[in-house]
């Protein structure tokens, strides 16, 4: 399993991905992404996030199998 996040301040994006591997393949994606807004934004600019699950189906393919958006 790997975690990975990132910043960056002066937008207010932020992130983290999660990769699980098996056999140093690919078994599992998780991506998150949301902004929060900065000091100075303006008031109409809204808080948001967007996470998505992947994970390998038939086939070997990709496949999302989740996400959702919120704000």
């Amino acid at each position: 399993m790997i975690e990975e996040w990132g910043m960056e301040l002066d937008t207010g994006a932020f992130s983290r991905q999660l990769v699980c591997l098996r056999d140093s393949r690919i078994s599992f994606f998780e991506g998150v992404d949301w902004t929060i807004p900065v000091e100075g934004a303006s008031p109409t600019d809204p808080a948001w996030g967007y996470q998505q699950r992947w994970k390998i189906g038939q086939a070997e393919r990709y496949e999302k199998n989740w996400s959702r958006l919120w704000m």
